[in-house]
């Protein structure tokens, strides 16, 4: 079979009506997934009609996929598409604008960092004295900072993050810790899909943040942090990852975002719960965490990283 596949199922369709010679495909579906591999038609399907698993399932067994781009969808729709593609390496064109990022190659003696500016430091507080720099002395690694702020004076934030995650490779046991940024930290693309980026929801027009809610805001990175930490499990990462969304308001009385994030994450193992709780200080700029709030996240994370691989 041929399997046209992407996020729109018009575009899909059309696709494969050419590919079919003018004959009518059927939409693929969940319920005819086995029975369609073994023929010799055209299909099409989107995101709705299939799950992830027996999309998995048709590359795992070889079919081919016809990607159709469409660059007016959500572009959570992507990030686990390109995790799925890193099990099957080659399987999928994902980039026919050629807009993807630089592959990040990785040694065996790195931890790897992924956050914001907490993560990555600035003049407000030294190298020797950010929480990265103190793991890696803990566990005698070198530290590979990768929450660099992408185009000029952009904010990293959790987007950019996951999509850098799929485009790693990483080493085998590689110690890989993962920073949560708050959650309102959003990409958005214009009709001619020009990124406009934002850090704060009163930045954008009204009827955008009505659709905006904690739920919708959290759920989403909810449903892709799961298959990210599939993915780490299956190449036996020793991936961690914690929580500094919420910042400014985080005692669980009163925010009940952050109360609803350390809640569901809490779920994994992998979790470090608790951390904006640990914070003591402001570093000079007074907006980023002092000298003893990162010794204090350095040595949770080492902690957590010792208990849960035995290191």
């Amino acid at each position: 079979m041929i399997l046209v596949f992407g996020p729109n199922e018009s575009i899909n369709r059309s696709k494969a009506i050419q590919l079919s010679g003018n004959e009518q495909p059927a939409l693929l579906t969940d319920n005819l997934v086995k029975w369609a591999k073994d023929t010799d038609k055209v299909f099409y399907s989107c995101f709705s009609a299939i799950t992830i698993e027996n999309f998995s399932w048709l590359l795992e067994h070889g079919i081919t996929v016809d990607w159709q781009h469409d660059h007016n969808a959500d572009p959570w729709q992507y990030f686990w598409i390109n995790l799925i593609n890193k099990f099957y390496p080659g399987s999928i064109d994902l980039d026919p604008y050629n807009l993807q990022q630089t592959t990040v190659d990785t040694s065996s003696d790195e931890i790897l960092f992924y956050g914001c500016s907490h993560t990555q430091g600035g003049h407000w507080i030294s190298i020797e004295n950010n929480y990265p720099h103190q793991v890696c002395v803990q566990m005698e690694k070198i530290p590979r900072v990768l929450s660099k702020i992408p185009h000029g004076s952009y904010i990293s934030g959790n987007y950019h993050n996951f999509n850098l995650f799929t485009n790693t490779n990483f080493c085998a046991k590689q110690i890989v810790v993962f920073q949560i940024t708050d959650l309102t930290r959003i990409r958005l693309y214009d009709e001619n899909a020009k990124i406009f980026r934002t850090d704060k929801l009163e930045n954008l027009p009204r009827d955008q943040v009505l659709n905006l809610t904690d739920y919708q805001l959290f759920s989403t990175i909810f449903e892709h942090l799961q298959l990210m930490i599939k993915y780490a499990r299956s190449k036996q990462l020793q991936f961690v990852f914690f929580n500094l969304s919420g910042q400014s308001g985080y005692d669980r009385q009163n925010n009940p975002l952050y109360n609803l994030i350390e809640y569901y994450f809490s779920k994994f193992p992998e979790f470090i719960p608790g951390m904006l709780e640990l914070t003591t200080d402001r570093a000079e700029d007074n907006t980023h965490f002092g000298i003893e709030s990162n010794r204090r996240f350095a040595n949770q994370i080492v902690q957590k990283i010792k208990l849960l691989y035995k290191s």
